[in-house]
């Protein structure tokens, strides 16, 4: 995926000095950021948003500390991934007007306090059950998800659907093979990706258009703090492996969001 906004924190020249954005100015700046990001998305089908726009690094810190627990996490379904740890809800969203109504969506496990039952049928035949993440509870991932949803073009938005928050932390392999996270009789609208944190280098995302990956479209490496939103059913999605950059060793924790119908 190509950058199309700097990467380093706004500034602004006044009387020959720089000086930080005040917070009425970076609320400009935003809205400019995500107007721009509506139309690439409207015309593209694809678009990356620098770092800490979406929600801000301290809301990026506190979202980790609350979603990215040992705790709060367990390992994946070997069949799935065998080296993964996630958690994951399904809610159900709203548009009445200009405001967002969001609830938890369906669930049909047997104890849906604790637990939550995800299902794509597309790279998986039937349904997975996992930890419960309570997306809900977290104001700073209501954030994030909210903030997505103002992302969609208003033209491509559903007046109501659902959405697929899972926190996958991973440490080498993101992915195995090139995949849309949709099918026929289980579509997938959106499907969003934000790096809460990251150690080590590599896992570099990649469109195309082709699921040989010919035929490539866009590649990011996201930093901290990024979102990386495309179109399903436009694109095949791969991510590469993490490497190790350093002592600190290689793990990557994000949020995949898919935004999808309810048909219900």
């Amino acid at each position: 995926m190509r950058r199309h906004f700097p990467l380093s924190e706004p500034r602004i020249e006044h009387s020959g000095m720089m000086h930080a954005l005040t917070d009425e100015e970076d609320q400009v700046i935003n809205q400019e950021l995500f107007e721009a990001t509506r139309e690439e998305l409207a015309t593209r089908r694809y678009a990356v948003l620098r770092p800490d726009v979406i929600i801000s690094a301290i809301d990026r810190l506190k979202l980790c500390a609350a979603v990215f627990q040992d705790a709060r996490l367990e390992a994946d379904q070997p069949d799935m991934h065998p080296n993964r740890s996630r958690a994951d809800a399904v809610l159900k969203f709203a548009w009445r007007g200009s405001d967002l109504d969001l609830r938890l969506g369906p669930n049909p496990s047997a104890v849906p306090e604790t637990r939550q039952v995800v299902r794509y049928t597309a790279n998986h035949e039937g349904d997975r059950e996992y930890l419960r993440l309570r997306a809900l509870d977290i104001p700073e991932l209501r954030k994030l998800l909210v903030g997505l949803l103002n992302l969609i073009p208003r033209e491509s938005r559903r007046e109501k659907g659902l959405l697929g928050v899972h926190a996958l932390r991973t440490f080498g392999d993101i992915v195995f093979v090139r995949h849309r996270d949709g099918s026929v009789d289980a579509p997938v609208d959106w499907v969003a990706s934000y790096v809460a944190s990251k150690s080590g280098d590599g896992a570099e995302t990649q469109l195309t258009l082709d699921q040989d990956g010919k035929l490539l479209i866009a590649k990011a490496v996201l930093a901290q703090g990024q979102l990386a939103v495309h179109h399903d059913a436009t694109f095949f999605h791969y991510v590469t492996p993490l490497v190790s950059g350093g002592p600190d060793g290689k793990q990557r924790d994000a949020v995949v969001i898919t935004i999808r119908p309810d048909f219900e």
